[in-house]
């Protein structure tokens, strides 16, 4: 596919979405770093700067409800159903950012665990990319991270992972290869970071 003109006003939406811990904010902040910084006809390969001018990146983590009002697991506050985000408000931002006038090529990566839940949005979403994770790695990436899960580590079996396989997983497995891409987020970071890379030029028009 040939680079678009530098003329054309275009945002391109992409929602990157997978277990927590699946390497969601890396992914996307090193693809926001390469657009940022690689000189247009120059760089990694393939070439985002020949594809995208300008890039935003926004965190479904930012829009948790702050009224507290979250389903209940065995005592615990389940932060992994959908009901946990404010998609209302969410939904809302993207909208307005799409709506934004650009003069640029804009690139608008949605990132989080729960994406796949937005049907307000679900048609301005060119590209749905599912990093996959296995459980026993997904566990023990957490576990590094988090000090509260290793204090609580019943939380992982009982809302981390089930969640994750109802929302997750079996969404993925219940749709073609055309509306949701999957990616080895167990693979080396770069081979990741090429295959998106690969992903977001094909779908720049």
């Amino acid at each position: 596919m040939e680079p678009v003109s530098s003329t054309v006003s275009h945002t391109t939406v992409v929602a990157v979405f997978g277990a927590t811990c699946s390497g969601k904010t890396t992914l996307c902040r090193s693809i926001a770093k390469i657009i940022e910084s690689e000189p247009a006809g120059s760089g990694s390969s393939p070439l985002l700067r020949n594809f995208y001018d300008a890039v935003e990146v926004v965190s479904q983590d930012e829009y948790y409800k702050e009224d507290g009002t979250y389903e209940k697991v065995e005592g615990y506050d389940n932060w992994e159903t959908p009901s946990a985000i404010d998609f209302n408000r969410l939904a809302q931002t993207l909208e307005n950012k799409i709506l934004e006038p650009q003069t640029q090529r804009k690139l608008l990566i949605i990132e989080g665990h729960l994406l796949q839940s937005m049907e307000k949005l679900s048609k301005q979403i060119e590209l749905f990319v599912f990093l996959k994770v296995s459980k026993e790695e997904c566990r023990k990436r957490r576990l590094k991270r988090d000090e509260w899960l290793r204090d609580n580590p019943r939380y992982f079996d009982l809302c981390i992972w089930p969640m994750h396989q109802k929302y997750c997983i079996d969404v993925v497995e219940g749709v073609d290869g055309t509306t949701v891409k999957t990616l080895d987020a167990e693979a080396p970071l770069q081979d990741v970071i090429e295959e998106f890379s690969r992903l977001l030029c094909s779908i720049s028009t």
